[in-house]
């Protein structure tokens, strides 16, 4: 499968790296509070996400299947130019992209296909061992589960030195496990493993920091199924199921010992 995410020989290409400047004001003003004394610490600069999105394959019901890329933050080219993740603790807020209504007769598909993570070069006594996306897939207005893993790869530096995490080979099924129709909300965030090469002490920086992007869908519900055994209905209840097939009830099948199961969705 072909992603749309840069390869990392294209990221280490300057012209086409286009960074803006806020990044780097962001690294002026920790560097110039740590040479104030005023306590801030090299951990702090690991807080500098650049890049981060994820490709997602969707086919919605009734759909073709398409690809789409996702961003949460995006500094330099492509990815700037990515939809925006719903982002309630941004000024303004986003509201999270709908990506259809989907169902699991087995003509729906919605997966992420692809991850990219772009972060803060190592500094004096700090590694990055790790990144990850996490992730979660919930009934809108219920309680969210905890975070799935998806782990992301090292690939090397980009032309600013910064550091490069991808996974372009994933395949992580959204619709796996879901029972009930209505609306879903996908929470997604960007985690990397901040190590201090001093104390040993491994730490997670995320983003967005305490909260997570969102993506929004639909699922159809499964159809319910009901069994008439025709040798012990009264007239009146084979009248019922006429009515019942006359309004939208499909035929699932006929077995010779009188019995059918009718179909129908909810």
């Amino acid at each position: 499968m072909v992603h749309n995410f840069p390869s990392v020989l294209a990221d280490a290409l300057p012209v086409n790296r286009q960074r803006s400047s806020a990044p780097y004001l962001r690294k002026l003003v920790a560097f110039v509070v740590l040479l104030t004394g005023l306590g801030a610490s090299h951990a702090a600069l690991a807080q500098d996400f650049y890049n981060d999105a994820i490709t997602l394959t969707q086919r919605p019901t009734s759909g073709t299947t398409t690809t789409g890329n996702y961003k949460g933050q995006a500094a330099d080219s492509p990815y700037d130019s990515y939809t925006p993740m719903g982002n309630v603790s941004s000024s303004p807020t986003v509201t999270a992209p709908a990506l259809g209504t989907y169902d699991l007769n087995n003509t729906s598909t919605l997966t992420i296909s692809g991850g990219y993570l772009n972060v803060s070069r190592p500094g004096r006594n700090r590694q990055y061992p790790g990144a990850q996306i996490n992730y979660r897939v919930y009934l809108t207005n219920t309680t969210a589960p905890a975070y799935n893993i998806l782990n992301l790869t090292a690939a090397g530096t980009d032309a600013n030195g910064d550091l490069i995490f991808r996974n372009d080979n994933a395949s992580v099924n959204l619709l796996s496990g879901l029972v009930n129709g209505g609306n879903y909300t996908i929470d997604v965030q960007f985690s990397v493993d901040v190590k201090n090469t001093s104390t040993g002490s491994i730490s997670s920086v995320t983003d967005p920091s305490n909260a997570s992007y969102t993506l929004a869908f639909f699922r159809n519900a499964s159809p319910h199924y009901a069994r008439w055994w025709h040798n012990y209905l009264a007239e009146h209840d084979r009248q019922w199921w006429q009515h019942r097939l006359a309004a939208g009830f499909q035929l699932e099948q006929r077995r010779t010992v009188g019995n059918f199961q009718c179909r129908y969705s909810a």
